[in-house]
């Protein structure tokens, strides 16, 4: 969690580009669907640290919802922005 790798600055994102950042969150994800497709349900209740990982895969999901929905409006704010200079 205190790795540059989670923390890129604005330079890095910017080399990676969106296509590069995009196939990044698909490569995570489907590690994690392919992690969790090999477990049972009592994988969930395992601890780590202060929580289990039934909470860390649900504050997850919630995290990139929450982010999908931020891209969502900015497109939409983009699009409107577009529609109003034509």
């Amino acid at each position: 969690m205190h790795s540059a790798d989670d923390w890129k600055d604005d330079d890095a994102l910017r080399e990676m580009g969106w296509a590069g950042l995009k196939a990044a969150l698909t490569q995570s994800q489907a590690e994690l669907v392919a992690h969790l497709a090999q477990q049972d349900d009592s994988y969930l209740e395992i601890p780590y640290e202060d929580y289990n990982f039934h909470y860390l895969i649900e504050g997850i999901i919630h995290h990139d919802i929450y982010h999908l929905g931020q891209l969502g409006i900015t497109l939409k704010l983009l699009r409107r922005q577009v529609l109003l200079q034509e």
